[in-house]
């Protein structure tokens, strides 16, 4: 911040990066049965039609808020099973998409294959495949750099799009 420029503070930015990594995941290890409780209250029936409502809307977000905590839990993996299931099941961008990039953000099995069918589902659409660009580039895991230069290989990407470079350099 300004203030702490102007007080002349060094700071960190990966021991800040690391501190907060740290703080979240001491807060979903203590939440997570509310978390999960949340989560499945909230949760999309995907049997029932889509709905563009303001109860909706927060109700899909405040689920992939609380996916986002249980992925940082000591049981992730359970939490990458339901991630994975939400994405074969979604009839929703949001749905979607949130499960993705927590699955992207997770060192898990499930993580590729959900990298791969997304790409596959919506490998026609440019402006979805901008997301599934932008959620690799945000990951939080080690490679990261690595795998933005692969996606820069990328038949659908292009330095000529504007929303592409963005999507990788953000």
């Amino acid at each position: 911040s300004e203030a702490v420029k102007a007080a002349g503070i060094a700071v960190d930015p990966t021991a800040v990066h690391h501190a907060r990594e740290q703080l979240k995941n001491a807060i979903a290890n203590v939440s997570a049965k509310a978390l999960q409780q949340v989560y499945r209250a909230h949760r999309t029936d995907f049997a029932q039609p889509f709905e563009l409502t303001t109860r909706a809307v927060g109700a899909r977000r405040l689920c992939a808020l609380a996916l986002q905590y249980l992925c940082a839990t000591d049981k992730a993996a359970t939490t990458a099973e339901i991630c994975a299931e939400q994405m074969r099941t979604a009839n929703n961008m949001t749905d979607e998409l949130s499960a993705l990039t927590c699955l992207v953000g997770m060192d898990c099995p499930q993580r590729q294959p959900a990298i791969d069918a997304f790409e596959a589902k919506w490998s026609q659409d440019e402006l979805v495949m901008q997301s599934w660009f932008s959620v690799q580039a945000l990951c939080p895991l080690e490679g990261t750099l690595a795998r933005v230069r692969e996606l820069m290989k990328h038949p659908t990407w292009t330095s000529t799009n504007t929303n592409f470079v963005r999507a990788v350099r953000s």
